[in-house]
């Protein structure tokens, strides 16, 4: 039997797993772009617009209109380096915070839900062996 296509199999787990989304979007007021803010900064980031724009992988134009719509939704605050006034460094409100509290929850179930299922051995190997396809893929 010849095995499936990477591809769909990818197809599949992404189709098992959007039900994690929709219930992030329920239990959250976030946007899918802003969802992906929310998860590429740690609580205690201070990062550049550009840094940002390489975390969520997208462009910077694209990322200065997503910075625009969590800066006026209250999750990120933007502060100046001393005696920059060009440079901003964006970083996680209390609001910020507490939503991504609440996106971690919901991912740390979906997590242990499944590594119930799983031995320890096979959870490392599809760790290892999903970060080596995601490194394949650039």
């Amino acid at each position: 039997m010849h095995p499936r296509p990477i591809s769909d199999l990818v197809f599949e787990l992404k189709s098992k797993c959007s039900w994690l989304e929709e219930k992030i979007f329920e239990d959250t007021p976030l946007s899918p772009a802003e969802y992906k803010g929310i998860y590429v900064l740690s609580a205690d980031d201070q990062i550049s617009a550009a840094e940002f724009a390489v975390r969520m992988g997208i462009s910077p134009s694209r990322t200065s209109r997503i910075i625009e719509k969590m800066l006026s939704d209250g999750y990120l605050s933007a502060n100046h380096p001393e005696g920059n006034r060009k440079s901003i460094l964006l970083s996680l409100t209390q609001k910020g915070r507490t939503v991504q509290k609440k996106v971690h929850e919901l991912l740390d179930e979906c997590n242990k839900s499944i590594e119930e299922k799983l031995t320890k051995k096979q959870v490392n190997s599809i760790c290892e062996s999903l970060q080596e396809l995601i490194n394949v893929m650039g």
